[in-house]
């Protein structure tokens, strides 16, 4: 399979693979047996591109079995929503015990592509560093991209988590919130 001109490799079950890491990306859904997942993170990221100050917020979930065995999100400064949602994945990927097998579920095509090493960004190198440290104490990543704001409850809860740090910080510093979106608000 080939995409934008560079050859993906796909495994048995589905699951494209761009370079020689543990990281995969999830290209068929229908095909991907879920019922080996040990763990599962939705993430998402905030961020008021059109304030001086940039103030955003990044959030994420950990599950297991169902059941959210973490939840953190953090207010940013000085972010872009890249950024943002860049954090939340190694936020997870850091917080995933060792060996695991994690599924990340995303509405950032930038994120799942830039970490799954399909894009070569020229920003955020820092988070790209760490996330490729943390993954390597992994057994396996696999992304899944999510549409954004379309009715995924864990979607539709890391957005209001990384938008209620983005207002903590907006509060915080005194900013006024624009008329324009805002982490999908």
């Amino acid at each position: 399979m080939w995409y934008k001109g560079k050859p993906v490799y796909i495994d048995k079950n589905g699951l494209a693979k761009w370079s020689n890491s543990n990281v995969f990306v999830c290209v068929d859904d229908d095909k991907f047996n879920n019922d080996d997942i040990e763990y599962a993170a939705w993430t998402d990221g905030a961020c008021d591109n059109l304030c001086n100050m940039r103030p955003g917020g990044s959030a994420y979930i950990i599950m297991k079995n169902g059941e959210i065995i973490r939840a953190k999100n953090k207010g940013l400064m000085n972010t872009s929503n890249n950024r943002a949602e860049m954090l939340a994945i190694v936020s997870a990927v850091l917080h995933t015990p060792e060996g695991a097998r994690l599924d990340i579920y995303t509405d950032s095509q930038y994120s799942l592509f830039t970490f799954a090493g399909r894009y070569s960004p020229k920003a955020n190198l820092d988070l790209i560093e760490q996330f490729n440290r943390y993954a390597r104490s992994l057994g396996k990543i696999v992304f899944h991209w999510v549409r954004g704001h379309n009715g995924d409850e864990n979607n539709e809860m890391v957005d209001d988590m990384a938008y209620s740090a983005y207002m903590e910080m907006v509060d915080m510093y005194g900013l006024k919130v624009g008329n324009y979106s805002i982490g999908g608000k």
